[in-house]
């Protein structure tokens, strides 16, 4: 049974003066490359059809995580809804449009933008050899590089809490990385392979003169390339049709259960019977709460938008309005204070890896060091304990056998120096 327990959470301390220049240049590329991937992978430039262009803070949105999810959500839902899906479709569907009233993702716009269009992909699918195939193949790669982990904290008791507990400058967002992995739902209708230009007069040489629909088949009831809002209205079904219902169902189900994890690591909840406390760093604390309000505002905002049939845009609705654009802001200027913080609190550990604990004073001997005996035998030890207010509730890590003074270790992890007293 799940019970509340007390956190302690320790003071940000100076652990990473042993860790050489070098080492750091590694730390820092291991650290920024699951944010970089999504970012680069799942924001595209966006395409200007008004006279004045957007400028930088415009675009500073479609960076954001909450808005890229919501990006793979609205293309993977109209396509489901699509009763045709053509060359134009995707264009329109993977293109982010500036207008006069700013950035529109609307079905509409493939009739809006269509005079604009001066290359439309040659397949109305992904293409096996292709940039966005390139930048798909690499964002799965490190979602399930980062999801096992988190999946054998989850699962094997002797390891709960190890996922955040080993956490160092690294890994603080490798959770983005296995975010990532929602990107399997569009990726077959993902596409870079178009251009639109303001400069609606360029003839369209580059556009194929009867575009194939995803089966290959040419004969459709209709023109592949909407010329008319009835066009668009009988080209994609409502939202309230059930495969869709069933997606973004699923969907946010998925959030939900990332959300629930996160919470996991902020809550002081301990499923384990025999502890009695949990300690907390500062890095630790301030990842978990990064993916706490980053998540708890995309499934409020999701769930929102999705119960009010609002997913027929493949640009999150808010993403122009004032409480967006600061939670933007403030999500960005925490990126770097959170690697500050963890820069600071990273060394390594006994093992080899990285960790944000301080192994070294946590396992300070004249502190927490306590003796310990094995009822009804003649091995004795010593075990450690953060908080010496509790009773030791750790195997012991140094036992001896009083009869033949010899010596043993079990669930050794690490070591300590100093006099015994």
């Amino acid at each position: 049974m799940l019970a509340l327990t007390r956190y302690v959470l320790l003071p940000l301390s100076f652990n990473s003066k042993c860790i050489p220049f070098s080492e750091w240049i590694s730390l820092l590329t291991l650290c920024l490359a699951p944010l970089i991937v999504h970012v680069v992978s799942g924001s595209p430039s966006g395409s200007s059809l008004a006279a004045k262009r957007p400028h930088w803070y415009d675009y500073v949105c479609h960076y954001n995580p909450t808005s890229i999810l919501w990006r793979y959500a609205a293309i993977t839902d109209r396509r489901i809804r699509a009763l045709y899906w053509s060359n134009s479709d995707m264009a329109a569907s993977n293109a982010i449009f500036w207008t006069e009233i700013g950035w529109d993702g609307r079905e509409h716009m493939i009739i809006s933008a269509a005079s604009y269009c001066i290359h439309l992909p040659e397949h109305p699918h992904a293409e096996l050899v292709s940039s966005t195939t390139i930048k798909t193949v690499i964002t799965v790669a490190q979602g399930i590089a980062a999801f096992y982990p988190l999946v054998d904290s989850l699962v094997n008791v002797k390891s709960s809490g190890s996922y955040v507990g080993m956490l160092g400058v690294d890994s603080i967002f490798t959770p983005i990385a296995i975010l990532g992995l929602l990107r399997l739902f569009a990726a077959r209708w993902l596409t870079e392979d178009y251009i639109y230009n303001t400069r609606s007069d360029i003839p369209l040489k580059t556009l194929p003169s009867v575009p194939e629909d995803e089966s290959g088949s040419t004969e459709h009831l209709m023109s592949p390339r909407p010329t008319s809002p009835m066009d668009v209205i009988a080209r994609y079904r409502p939202t309230s049709y059930w495969p869709s219902r069933v997606f973004r169902t699923v969907y946010m189900l998925i959030l939900v259960l990332f959300w629930a994890v996160s919470a996991l690591y902020v809550v002081p909840i301990n499923p384990a019977p025999n502890s009695l406390g949990r300690f907390m760093t500062t890095t630790m604390f301030s990842t978990a709460m990064l993916y706490v309000v980053f998540l708890t505002i995309t499934v409020i905002l999701y769930l929102y938008y999705f119960l009010r049939g609002m997913s027929t845009t493949t640009i999150i609705p808010c993403i122009s309005s004032p409480f967006y654009r600061i939670y933007t802001y403030c999500f960005f200027l925490y990126i770097p204070a959170l690697i500050a913080i963890a820069s600071i609190e990273t060394n390594r550990n006994p093992g080899g890896g990285y960790t944000s604990v301080n192994w070294g004073n946590l396992t300070a001997c004249t502190s927490t060091l306590y003796p310990v005996g094995i009822e009804g035998s003649n091995i004795m030890g010593l075990t450690t304990l953060v908080n010496p207010d509790l009773p030791p509730v750790h195997e012991p890590l140094f036992m001896s056998n009083t009869s033949d003074d010899s010596y043993w270790t079990f669930g050794f992890q690490g070591y300590c120096s100093g006099l015994v007293t």
